[in-house]
Parts: C-alpha cells; sequence; structure tokens
C-alpha cells in the first residue's frame, strides 16, 4: 500500500470514528431512558453476567483481535503515530458498528456504554499520544472487564498490556 493509500484509509477511519462519538451521543443513554452520562454503571444482571447478541460478541471480538498484535508489539517498541491513528479509527469504527446493531436489554446497555465509553476514551488518547501507554491500556483494561459483566462464550482474555 503507498502511503498515500495509508493515509487517505487511515482519514476514512478518523471520520467513521468521529461518526461513532455522534451516535453514542446522539442514542446514548437519554435515547435509550437510562439516565444522564453520569448514571451509567458497570454492573451485574442480579449477579449474573448480561446475555449478548451477536453484534456484541462481533464487534468486541474484532477490537480484541485489533488490539492483540498492538499490545505484544507495544512492549518491544512504541507505536508509530500511523499505527497508533489506524487502531484508534478500527477501535472506533468497531463502537460505531456496536451502537448501530446491538440491541440489549435497556440496563445490559446501560453497562455496555461504560465500556464504548473507555473504548473510545482510550482510542482518543492513543491518537493523541502514540508514545503513552494510557491509551492502549485503558482499551485492554475494557476488553478484559467485557467478560466479567458479560456471557461471551469462547472469549480469550487478553494480556495485561504495556507496562
Amino acid at each position: 500500500m503507498t502511503r498515500r493509500n495509508l493515509l487517505i484509509s487511515m482519514l476514512m477511519l478518523a471520520l467513521a470514528g468521529v461518526g461513532a462519538i455522534a451516535l453514542l451521543h446522539l442514542y446514548g443513554p437519554a435515547e435509550h431512558g437510562h439516565g444522564q452520562h453520569g448514571m451509567w454503571e458497570l454492573a451485574l444482571n442480579d449477579g449474573k453476567r448480561w446475555a449478548t447478541d451477536a453484534p456484541l460478541r462481533q464487534g468486541l471480538e474484532r477490537i480484541r483481535d485489533g488490539v492483540a498484535p498492538i499490545v505484544a508489539a507495544s512492549t518491544a517498541r512504541p507505536l508509530t503515530k500511523d499505527e497508533a491513528t489506524a487502531l484508534s479509527g478500527a477501535i472506533k469504527v468497531q463502537v460505531q458498528f456496536l451502537v448501530e446493531n446491538c440491541k440489549l436489554e435497556p440496563r445490559a446497555d446501560a453497562a455496555l456504554h461504560v465500556l464504548l465509553n473507555d473504548f473510545l476514551e482510550g482510542a482518543d488518547a492513543l491518537a493523541a499520544d502514540p508514545a503513552s501507554k494510557a491509551g492502549i491500556k485503558r482499551v485492554v483494561k475494557a476488553l478484559n472487564l467485557y467478560p466479567q459483566y458479560f456471557d461471551h462464550q469462547g472469549w480469550r482474555p487478553l494480556a495485561e498490556g504495556p507496562k
């Protein structure tokens, strides 16, 4: 892929990420009756993990599969700006996919929004400062919290990520 095509691809991913943020704002908790942004809470379903649907499992697996090799590589060297921008865009694309396609009951959806927020904030931090490990750590933490609250058979946990 030429440098020009890579830059065009990254720009497209970034624009898709902006759409994801807009969708979260438009269809966030108020639209689903979840209350204010501060009211989101990562909680179990009366002590049990929440049921998942196919789009949720697919979107989270895509985020995990995109992050896993970066986590492994980032222990050896910092990410380049292009790598961080591409990963940030890919995470945002999957968040947008989840917002558009995932159909959970309202309390499960509210719990999921906590993780989606962490993915978006981690992606933003990653793109803003690739040398910092804070963004990737936030994404990895959200990925590792996910199976504690959502029943996703066959989920493969990630290593804790960069130190």
